[in-house]
């Protein structure tokens, strides 16, 4: 992925992610787990993938923030990845959980099911890695509840709710694609 089309992800990543914690608001507790699962795989993901040669630090942190998008969007992965500029290993990752990088998502996933022995042949000293992405989460989530509640002050006053509106335009778009 070029530089620049990187740096724009990285940009739409982190407007992404203030909108979950916006919606989080509502209290939908289905999307404070999903919030928090998005961050917990992104920064396991960063880290375990120093085992690995090739993928950069910041591709592994969206591929892991990436993985629960069908979750936030209610919409199949596929499709919704398939709107996305991802190069083909990080597509396949997601969708197939092939590659590499595939395997990170594995991993954590492992972990998720309590698949301790699984996760470790998958990715050395990997329950340490994931207690580390559970702290780091934690400290990033109450971040962004506190960016959440300015920007929903900010939206209240103004009357107009950008959040909703970029999920409304977003899943309109997922739809439309799919009647393709």
């Amino acid at each position: 992925m070029e530089a620049v089309g990187h740096r724009r992800l990285r940009v739409s990543v982190r407007s992404l992610m203030i909108a979950v914690a916006v919606s989080a608001l509502a209290l939908v507790p289905f999307l404070w787990v999903a919030r928090q699962t998005a961050l917990v795989r992104a920064h396991f993901c960063e880290q375990a993938g120093e085992q690995l040669a090739g993928p950069r630090p910041g591709e592994l942190f969206t591929l892991g923030l990436f993985s629960v998008i069908d979750a936030l969007m209610d919409a199949p992965i596929d499709e919704v990845v398939g709107m996305i500029p991802f190069p083909s290993d990080m597509r396949d990752a997601l969708i197939q959980r092939k590659g590499e990088k595939g395997k990170l998502l594995d991993c954590v996933t492992a972990l998720e099911a309590g698949d301790f022995d699984r996760a470790q042949r998958l990715v050395r000293g990997a329950g340490d890695l994931y207690v580390e992405a559970l702290v780091w989460a934690n400290d990033a989530a109450e971040a962004l509840f506190r960016a959440g509640l300015a920007y929903n002050k900010q939206a209240q006053t103004a009357e107009y709710d950008q959040t909703t509106a970029g999920r409304r335009i977003l899943r309109e778009e997922v739809r439309r694609r799919a009647r393709r």
